[in-house]
């Protein structure tokens, strides 16, 4: 049953009532007395402790409770809050080759961002490749690959270039502390789905609780071998939620670590390969640029929130209902169609993952 905090006009009432039976002889309602006075301020205190009843009573359950309040409930079940952690990744630096680079030399991005050595690494020319960490945890630290780096530290390591080019995969890895929705919601999943051993539930809670970003996480396994464990996730700040290389590996390091990977299983991680879906709409009711930017606003939405990639043993099949349901939900939006469109967009290809490419607009 759930806890209802009374009215103040409520209480008031209720002790008038009670000053009312419990005084023989008083009269409440007549003037002058004290009994009507008395019983606002008993409803005033009555009032205080009902509000503090219902702050009690909110923070009994995970899906009501206050931040502080949550993380006891995470505490009681071995769940903490992710916190922020920093991009990592992969640089190329001109150095003589047998030169030592040593670790925590700096690095400046062009936004101001820094990043250090994580550890040390021997010249090997003009490509010689070191490993570097952001100095600030957080997702600001992640960054694409070929942007170009400063050297800060100049003049520590002779002969080494000034500036380092961020490598393929990129710097990745890097995440802000994890949203409390975030923190609340695996909260839940775990009371909703206690561990098994080894269930796609178990893997997808250990792949979010790698990375606060992670938002949703697609567990399968290889025809023909049930103990190869296929995972794919998308994470909340990459484009389409694209992980990139570096992102790929933390979590695969994070799964198959012994503490939780089952003995037996085995563990392939990979980022959904995006597969762009161009759209024509047709004969859209009202064509202003405010509806045209309603319509792909709720397509990305559409996309976010419902598609998925396809699987080692299941493809994925992409209604254009749904397509078409996304566009009507636009505020201004009547009537359209989709020439050309199939009635399913069908991705049997692994990891193959379909996200908006470009919309175009005519009349037909």
């Amino acid at each position: 049953m759930t806890f209802v905090v009374p009215k103040l006009s409520e209480l008031s009432q209720r002790a008038r009532l009670i000053i009312a039976n419990a005084t023989e002889g008083a009269t409440i309602d007549l003037w002058p007395n004290l009994f009507p006075i008395l019983a606002k301020v008993l409803a005033l205190h009555a009032k205080e402790w009902h509000l503090r009843l219902g702050f009690l009573y909110r923070q009994l359950f995970a899906s009501t409770a206050d931040e502080v309040w949550l993380t006891r409930h995470g505490f009681e079940l071995g769940i903490t809050r992710i916190p922020a952690t920093a991009a990592t990744g992969a640089a190329t630096i001109s150095c003589p080759s047998g030169t030592v680079i040593p670790f925590g030399l700096t690095f400046r991005r062009a936004d101001g961002a820094l990043f250090r050595t994580r550890a040390s690494a021997v010249g090997a020319g003009a490509a010689t490749s070191i490993q570097l960490e952001a100095l600030t945890a957080g997702a600001s630290g992640n960054t694409d690959v070929g942007q170009v780096l400063s050297l800060v530290d100049t003049g520590v390591v002779p002969g080494l270039g000034t500036t380092a080019t961020v490598a393929s995969g990129g710097l990745g890895g890097g995440a802000d502390v994890e949203p409390v929705e975030s923190f609340r919601q695996r909260i839940l999943d775990r009371k909703r789905n206690p561990p098994q051993g080894g269930s796609a539930t178990d893997w997808i809670r250990w792949v979010k609780e790698s990375s606060g970003a992670i938002t949703r996480v697609f567990v399968d396994s290889f025809i023909g071998d049930a103990r190869e464990v296929w995972i794919c996730f998308l994470r909340s700040d990459r484009v389409n939620g694209i992980p990139t290389g570096a992102d790929v590996a933390a979590v695969q390091a994070y799964v198959q670590d012994p503490i939780r990977r089952p003995v037996t299983a085995r563990v392939t991680v990979v980022a959904p390969v995006p597969q762009a879906v161009n759209l024509t709409i047709a004969n859209l009711s009202q064509d202003t640029p405010a509806i045209r930017a309603a319509v792909e606003a709720e397509l990305k939405a559409m996309f976010a929130d419902r598609a998925a990639p396809a699987t080692p043993s299941k493809s994925f099949q992409l209604p254009r209902a749904w397509i078409s349901e996304a566009i009507s939900r636009a505020t201004g939006e009547e009537s359209h169609s989709l020439p050309g469109l199939p009635e399913y967009l069908t991705y049997s290809t692994p990891a193959h993952y379909p996200v908006l490419g470009t919309v175009s607009y005519t009349t037909v």
